[in-house]
């Protein structure tokens, strides 16, 4: 299974969880775009909001789950959401 988290990483819950998935067997990762001092890097792809947007449809037909952390998503307004569903995607 592809799992997709994102975008804000707050105390290192995403890479701590893509961490565990992948010694499961999964293939996860988790895209970035909060930058704090503390620097977050294990199983994460740190990046920006342009950058998610430009790629996010080769991300919703990547990945087979979505995990989004903060009420977040790829696109600004939950825009993705539907595609995400009409996917037939979680």
């Amino acid at each position: 299974m592809k799992v997709f988290h994102g975008i804000i990483e707050i105390a290192g819950q995403m890479g701590i969880m893509c961490g565990e998935l992948k010694r499961r067997g999964h293939l996860a990762t988790g895209y970035n775009i909060f930058h704090s001092y503390l620097g977050y890097r294990d199983n994460l792809i740190n990046t920006n909001l342009d950058e998610i947007k430009n790629t996010s449809k080769h991300i919703i037909n990547f990945f087979d789950v979505f995990h989004f952390h903060y009420a977040s998503s790829l696109i600004p307004g939950y825009k993705d959401l539907e595609l995400i569903k009409s996917k037939g995607k979680k």
